[in-house]
């Protein structure tokens, strides 16, 4: 879940830590395996489910969802995980607009179970208000985990929720990797701070470990020598760290290893296997 924490751009997500010691053996520590189709495109179908409050206070149009989804595939171009727009769905309701995924939670899974119909067609993204914790800060996403949609009685709870001003056009602040980020929880990565400094960290061994996030501008970084290798860097462009959209711009090999085979491993039939990169 995304919280604006302090900077010029001030997010921290908080949903996504798990308790390590919880972790499965043979899922969430097989972190990369070799991939059954090296060669093939991954590709995934969205659903945009667009929330909308009283007065249509939070429409989004299509060509802004379209402007994400080349935003998405950009980004994941060189995954070989592919986007395309499956359908738009439109609803007004002001309370799921304005979620309170702290204090209200059943009016997220009410949201989901009315509205979730299309999860094994893809991923259901949905867009809402942002959440503001305090004067500072904000909850601007949250993603369910490819083990949970695996291992889940309610499906339909599936998807990425993202605050709406956050897609491509609509903030100065936001270039649409807010969506990235919270589609790479979905397919399986943690934040590369993840744990901080213990040994299991965000399961990714070619990731930095580092001992909290990172926000801000390139020129403006908070912690920028916060690894817990004292000669290494925090990986301040990875997309699942919580610097500027202006700064994010990667993903590691290994990090890509690891969607790859999340998707095939518990994400079947919300994908499509394609053998060169279809529109």
């Amino acid at each position: 879940m995304d919280k604006n924490v302090g900077s010029s751009r001030m997010f921290y997500v908080c949903d996504d830590y798990r308790d390590l010691n919880q972790y499965h053996p043979g899922e969430d520590f097989k972190v990369i395996d070799n991939d059954a189709e090296p060669n093939h495109y991954y590709k995934i179908g969205i659903n945009f489910i667009n929330v909308m409050g009283n007065d249509s206070n939070g429409k989004i149009d299509e060509k802004t969802f379209r402007d994400q989804i080349l935003v998405l595939n950009e980004c994941f171009k060189y995954s070989r995980i592919h986007f395309v727009l499956n359908r738009i769905v439109e609803s007004v309701n002001e309370i799921w607009f304005n979620w309170d995924p702290i204090h209200r939670s059943n009016d997220e899974r009410d949201m989901k179970n009315r509205l979730g119909a299309h999860h094994e067609e893809g991923l259901n993204f949905y867009t809402v208000n942002s959440y503001s914790l305090d004067d500072e800060s904000m909850i601007i996403g949250k993603a369910t985990f490819p083990r949970d949609y695996y291992r889940s009685d309610n499906p339909q709870q599936d998807g990425i929720v993202v605050a709406y001003n956050t897609l491509p056009g609509l903030n100065d602040l936001f270039k649409g990797k807010n969506a990235v980020h919270e589609v790479g929880h979905w397919m399986g990565l943690y934040h590369t701070f993840q744990g901080g400094c213990n040994q299991y960290g965000d399961l990714v061994p070619d990731t930095v470990a580092h001992k909290r996030w990172n926000t801000g501008s390139a020129d403006r970084i908070t912690d920028p020598n916060n690894a817990c290798n004292p000669s290494e860097k925090p990986p301040i462009r990875n997309y699942m760290n919580y610097t500027d959209d202006s700064v994010r711009n990667e993903f590691t090999e290994q990090q890509i290893r690891r969607m790859r085979y999340q998707l095939l491993s518990y994400r079947t039939g919300q994908y499509k296997l394609e053998s060169s990169e279809t529109k």
